[in-house]
């Protein structure tokens, strides 16, 4: 038994193998690539999103682009208004927190100012 080395030429056609394709036909299995692979998936991909009747393809999928962004601010406007009340009231809730605290510390010093005198 021995070894193989794969980039001896003498019993390999590897290192002339690769200099043939990434040399010489690289441009073209780019080329191939981007043409045939990805613009076939791309197709694909964006005629499923236009067809009606594919079933699977939601509705939401195949509604005017303009009419989602329209429903997804609306959401967000909503979510944002529903998170601007909550701080309100969390804010408001610490303030009055906060005044009563504040009151309670008075009310002890004003008991030890006169506790003193």
């Amino acid at each position: 038994w021995g070894t193989v080395d794969v980039e001896n030429e003498d019993h390999s056609d590897y290192l002339a193998l690769k200099d043939l394709l990434l040399s010489s036909h690289l441009y073209n299995l780019k080329d191939i690539t981007r043409n045939i692979v990805y613009e076939t998936y791309r197709s694909k991909a964006l005629s499923a999103l236009t067809l009606k009747g594919n079933s699977t393809v939601t509705e939401r999928l195949s509604l005017n682009p303009y009419i989602l962004i329209e429903e997804e601010k609306k959401l967000h406007d909503q979510k944002m208004k529903d998170n601007e009340e909550e701080m309100e009231e969390v804010f408001s809730r610490k303030v009055h927190e906060k005044e009563e605290k504040h009151l309670r510390w008075q009310i002890q010093e004003t008991f030890f100012v006169e506790k003193e005198q």
